[in-house]
């Protein structure tokens, strides 16, 4: 079983229905997605893997929320404290061409993050390219993620990012097995005078009805 990475998916068109089949057809599937909210980036994850595919994991470095795009490394979450041991799950790239980092800025720690530690982190050992899918220690196969991490008072190009799509998917005998990156829009914020606007709606609301009663 070897690890295969389909690269900034805006080119979609041009690999072919394989790749939409692909999309599709996972088993199992994190989605790590990245936004501007406001003055920050925000980051989130959600989904779960079927790490009994994967055989043995092995020891992950850092437990600390983080970004660096140019060594391929994005990790969410609060692993706690004292900090709880991450896991990375690795497959081999079918190509000895380096794996496509998603950008050129260096490491950022998060400035708060919540919730499960997942992550990806792209590398090479230095004759085979690989990415690791990185999840708690005590992550039970199957089971739902959920994580986040912001970085105050910047914006995609102040942490050296790319905007656009990654999809990285390594087949198992248990199905595909699937991270998606996403990197670009914006989170929706509330216009500022929504709340206050349907407060005094609710408001004017409940004085009419006492003045028919």
């Amino acid at each position: 079983m070897r690890f295969v990475g389909i690269r900034n998916l805006a080119c979609a068109a041009m690999l072919g229905a394989g790749l939409v089949l692909g999309w599709s057809s996972a088993q199992a599937e994190i989605v790590i997605r990245v936004q501007q909210a406001g003055a920050n980036i925000r980051a989130t994850a959600s989904g779960s893997l079927t790490t009994d595919a994967f055989g043995v994991p092995g020891p992950a470095v850092f437990t600390t929320a983080r970004v660096a795009p140019g060594q391929g490394f994005i990790l969410v979450g609060d692993s706690g404290t004292p900090a709880a041991p991450l896991s990375h799950l690795r497959y081999f790239a079918t190509s000895s061409a380096p794996i496509a980092a998603f950008g050129a800025g260096g490491v950022r720690v998060a400035d708060s993050a919540a919730g499960d530690l997942v992550g990806l982190a792209l590398g090479t050992n230095g004759t085979d390219n690989f990415a690791s899918f990185l999840v708690p220690e005590t992550y039970v196969s199957d089971a739902a993620l959920r994580g986040s991490a912001t970085w105050l008072n910047t914006d995609f190009a102040g942490l050296g990012l790319l905007t656009g799509q990654w999809l990285f998917s390594a087949p198992t005998d248990a199905g595909s097995q699937e991270l998606r990156l996403i990197i670009g829009g914006t989170v929706p914020v509330p216009a500022p005078g929504g709340l206050a606007l349907f407060v005094l709606a609710f408001g004017g609301l409940v004085a009419a009805r006492r003045r028919a009663a």
